[in-house]
């Protein structure tokens, strides 16, 4: 595959120039948490479930309750944390759906470019057919659910969703696609014929593009897999607060002298 300098697209953002562009303000770049039932930058002036589980209240809610009250509140606000980071798992197995069929389809192309009775006019009408295909790829990796980013360029911090475990609070991670790998950045930076700049494509570069693009698929079925899994136990351990059963929510991070929450990842 031969090498030369492309340039961006007039139409929709490049790949190359984003990760150029966003260098720099990834190694800041700050987890994104589900809060409320939201997706949302964590909040450092405010207590931990606050910041990582309820969102703000009235500062009295928790003295003026019992604390099975209280401990059936923030369990709730678990369960619809973890309900809106399935949402956000969907939305992107949704997106993925659609970026893999502009991949099979630039797959086609390109079989079909390397016929040996293609004529000039039909090369010209598949370029332009693979064009509009990786259009629709840099339109589909800008793609947000509840303004949180589906896909990342650079290695991107999660989305975060804080659950009890074993009287403690872990952070499950729900990763962004990476669209900035070798394979994709070839999709991006490429061309099938023509005398246009650019790179030309062969066989094995779609072939990574189409193993970087499985691979997203098969870890975000894994993350939404285990999310549902921790559903059923929250929504289990809710249950059996309504028959009058007892658990208390795990002491914060904060107050134990932790440097946050245990690390997204541990248990995944």
């Amino acid at each position: 595959m031969k090498e030369a300098e492309a340039p961006e697209s007039s139409r929709s953002p490049s790949l190359v120039g984003i990760a150029r562009r966003r260098s720099a303000a990834a190694k800041t770049a700050r987890t994104k948490v589900v809060v409320g039932g939201k997706i949302t930058t964590p909040d450092p002036t405010v207590p931990f479930i606050e910041r990582m589980v309820t969102g703000k209240s009235d500062e009295s809610f928790q003295s003026r309750n019992t604390e099975s009250t209280y401990s059936k509140a923030v369990l709730s606000s678990v369960a619809i944390n973890i309900e809106a980071g399935v949402r956000y798992l969907e939305s992107q197995e949704n997106s993925l759906s659609g970026m893999g069929g502009k991949l099979s389809e630039i797959a086609a192309l390109l079989t079909a470019s390397r016929s040996s009775h293609a004529t000039e006019p039909a090369l010209n009408d598949l370029q332009v057919r693979f064009e509009s295909a990786r259009d629709d790829i840099r339109k589909e990796s800008m793609t947000t659910h509840d303004a949180a980013a589906l896909y990342a360029v650079e290695k991107s911090p999660p989305v975060v969703v804080a659950v009890p475990c074993s009287n403690e609070w872990e952070g499950l991670a729900l990763d962004r696609v990476s669209v900035g790998t070798p394979g994709m950045i070839a999709i991006e930076t490429g061309k099938i014929y023509g005398s246009s700049s650019g790179l030309c494509l062969d066989e094995g570069s779609v072939k990574r593009a189409l193993n970087d693009w499985r691979n997203a698929c098969i870890a975000n079925r894994l993350q939404w897999g285990l999310l549902v899994e921790r559903l059923h136990r929250v929504s289990s351990r809710l249950l059996s607060l309504e028959k009058g059963k007892t658990w208390s929510v795990p002491k914060d991070p904060d107050s134990l002298g932790f440097d946050g929450i245990r690390k997204p990842h541990l248990k995944n």
